[in-house]
């Protein structure tokens, strides 16, 4: 009996009222959980993801800036009046007195002085270069490397490794103190072997010692802080601080209880530093051994989430307040009335009274039921002073009852091994002396690296830097057979575009215009504001489009279809430029797009219309 009284259908009204208001604060409160659940994770998750890019762009920088001065390095060694100075006696020289000769290393010395000089001065990272020749002799730019220097760097490096290798980066124990910030320094040491043809010797001519400081990666590292107290630390391969956010630290050792869990190539974890709970992402730079760490505070992360918790909390709160009172209400509204009908009942029932009507005046469907059980009562009145003439009638009271659905949607919006190939085929064609091929690896690493960025827009200045990368490898591929002019106003360099929307366009004039076209071509460039309109021209003086391939082209970009288009000659050109077309319109509107015009044998000129939007950083 009591299991059939907490059936659902048989609670009073105003506990079925209560309950489903309970339901609806306890479905509130689940959903306002989850929410503040998921922005965490999706807080963090970002966090870690903009840390890595930070670390990894901060890697990135410091590996050009290693290759730089390896470059440099090179450049040195292996110049042939450095091997001539190094060798210390002149080859195929006519020099016959003391005084010849000495004016002869004069001439030598003033060359490399100079060479030196221009190094140092365009390269902010390199301190003093020197040469060192088998006989221990120092030749020095600023002095500040001696023979002891030099020594040490030997010595330490043959402790490590045996053997010197093809180029050696050493780190200095010595911290100097320049205008009151420390400053690491660390040494690349090259051994120069001849590659003069008068010489033949398998034997080492003499090591080039450049000695680099860390101002600049210093500046780095404050630039990659992520939040105000957070830190960026550079640690090498015996866990001293060669850079760092906080230039005191320069020269300690860093925690040792959080090195000991840099054991892998890259990670990140949770630990304590300097007495706070913080959240530490590492990497390793492979060619120096170096370590970059990042570290932010635990409290300065979840700021936002704290705040977001007290948004989530108060928003509640007023949200549970206006249920209970909207429920309240509902409950009088509804339970009263229907109240009222029950007492009236009860009232009829106990005392016979038939002439007694229910007293309600809303207008709903109670209100309706409360009339129509009134009129009932008036017909059972009137057929009981008539029960003997007529038969009595029976009248039906029909009650409505009201179902209300709420439904909830939701949706959720949501290479490496190609730069190391192209790194690496760069690199093997420098050692064969290919430029050609160092170009085109060079240009093909930009283009890819700028098509792939996140970001959907750019600025005119960066889509005519990867325009410049793929011009120059036009311009080998076809033996600089056309000309090419940028003529784009200063201010204009600023506009913001759609990525990767100018390349197909060139690639279409050179392919199409300018390699069908006998001799020498030309490619202009240009770009001009007109109302708060950019219009960007790519115009060639190639073989232009046969006027009614041309019309079939433009009828093509306004349907915005491709299958259609059957012309395989033009099928490239069709498909880049409508594939532009589509997304100028889709991102910018209908009044936007590509006009295109061509006259055969004379050329053909394509212009971008889309808003003018100046980037304001």
């Amino acid at each position: 009996m009591k299991l059939q009284n907490l059936k659902l259908s048989n609670l009073k009204l105003k506990h079925q009222l209560l309950l489903l208001i309970f339901i609806s604060i306890t479905i509130v409160i689940f959903i306002q959980v989850i929410y503040y659940i998921r922005f965490q994770v999706i807080i963090r998750k970002y966090t870690n993801v903009y840390m890595q890019n930070s670390i990894n762009q901060v890697e990135e920088t410091i590996y050009t800036t290693l290759k730089t001065i390896y470059k440099s390095g090179l450049t040195i060694a292996y110049n042939k009046y450095t091997q001539l100075f190094l060798i210390d006696k002149p080859l195929n020289q006519d020099i016959d007195t003391q005084e010849e000769y000495y004016q002869y290393r004069l001439e030598l010395s003033r060359y490399l002085t100079e060479m030196m000089r221009y190094i140092i001065n365009s390269n902010e990272n390199i301190k003093d270069i020197a040469l060192v020749d088998p006989n221990e002799r120092v030749f020095t730019f600023q002095s500040i490397i001696s023979l002891n220097n030099y020594k040490h760097a030997i010595n330490k490096l043959l402790k490590k490794t045996g053997h010197l290798k093809r180029y050696n980066w050493v780190h200095n124990d010595d911290i100097l103190n320049t205008n009151n910030l420390k400053t690491y320094y660390f040494s690349l040491i090259i051994p120069i072997y001849s590659t003069l043809e008068e010489l033949d010797n398998l034997e080492p001519l003499g090591t080039l010692v450049i000695l680099c400081n860390t101002a600049v990666i210093n500046q780095i590292s404050q630039k990659s802080l992520i939040t105000p107290n957070s830190s960026f630390i550079i640690t090498d391969e015996n866990g001293k601080i060669v850079s760092s956010s906080d230039s005191s630290l320069i020269g300690e050792i860093f925690n040792k209880n959080i090195l000991v869990k840099l054991n892998k190539h890259s990670g990140i974890f949770i630990s304590q530093y300097q007495g706070k709970k913080s959240l530490i992402q590492y990497k390793n730079i492979s060619e120096t051994n170096w370590k970059l760490i990042s570290i932010i505070p635990w409290n300065e992360l979840t700021s936002n989430i704290t705040q977001l918790t007290f948004f989530v909390f108060i928003i509640g709160v007023i949200m549970l307040v206006l249920l209970s009172l909207t429920g309240y209400v509902f409950i009088l509204n509804i339970t009263r009335p229907v109240s009222q009908i029950i007492n009236t009942i009860k009232d009829i029932s106990v005392n016979n009274n038939i002439k007694q009507r229910i007293q309600v005046t809303t207008k709903n469907e109670i209100g309706l039921i409360a009339y129509e059980f009134n009129k009932m009562l008036d017909s059972i009145e009137k057929m009981t002073e008539t029960i003997l003439k007529h038969q009595s009638e029976i009248y039906e009271v029909k009650l409505a009852k009201s179902r209300a659905e709420f439904t909830a949607l939701k949706s959720q919006i949501n290479p490496h091994f190609l730069y190391n190939t192209l790194d690496c085929i760069r690199n093997l064609a420098f050692m064969y002396d290919a430029p050609e091929i160092v170009k085109i690896a060079t240009s093909m690493a930009n283009i890819f690296r700028y098509s792939i960025k996140g970001k959907e827009y750019v600025t005119l200045h960066e889509e005519i830097e990867c325009i410049n990368d793929y011009l120059k490898i036009m311009n080998i591929r076809f033996a600089n057979k056309f000309n090419t002019q940028i003529n784009i106003p200063e201010e204009l360099f600023k506009a913001k575009i759609l990525k990767m929307i100018l390349q197909p366009i060139v690639e279409n004039a050179i392919y199409h215009g300018l390699e069908r076209k006998l001799g020498n071509g030309n490619l202009i460039i240009s770009a001009s504001a007109i109302n708060d309109i950019l219009q960007i021209t790519i115009h060639d003086d190639g073989k232009g489009i046969p006027e009614d391939e041309l019309s079939e082209l433009l009828a093509q970009m306004e349907k915005e279809i491709l299958s259609s288009y059957h012309n395989k000659n033009e099928e490239t050109r069709s498909t880049g430029i409508i594939n532009v077309h589509k997304r100028i319109k889709l991102y910018y509107g209908e009044s936007y797009g590509l006009k295109i015009y061509s006259k055969l044998n004379e050329g053909t000129t394509v212009t971008i219309e889309i808003p003018l939007i100046l980037d304001e950083q």
